[in-house]
């Protein structure tokens, strides 16, 4: 039996690092707006954060969006926010078990407090 296609009902916008520089012409570091996409959320248990050695003080979950040109070139080095938490990215995106180039699942990471 084929996995149930994942239900598509929150908004993440992934933010990529740049840098621009400010009125002395000095660089500074700066988050820019990449692209939006509709996305599945699936938290940790709790076990699984105390687990990963975060005793609670972080929210894993994952997030998981359609796979396209521009969803495929995320890496660990973006972030994105989700309902006005920033999230950082744990791990390069990876294919879920829908099929080639369906969908990617992303591990994200926020301060729990």
């Amino acid at each position: 039996m084929a996995p149930r296609e994942p239900i598509l009902d929150r908004e993440i916008s992934i933010e990529r690092y740049t840098t621009a520089p400010n009125t002395l012409n000095e660089e500074i570091k700066t988050w820019a707006p990449y692209v939006t996409r509709w996305a599945a959320r699936r938290d940790a248990a709790s076990a699984e954060n105390v687990k990963a050695g975060d005793l609670g003080s972080y929210q894993i979950s994952w997030f998981v969006v359609r796979s396209d040109t521009e969803t495929r070139t995320i890496t660990a080095a973006d972030r994105f926010t989700h309902d006005g938490s920033t999230w950082e990215i744990r791990e390069r995106p990876k294919e879920t078990q829908h099929g080639r180039n369906r969908y990617l699942e992303i591990t994200g990471i926020r301060d729990a407090d």
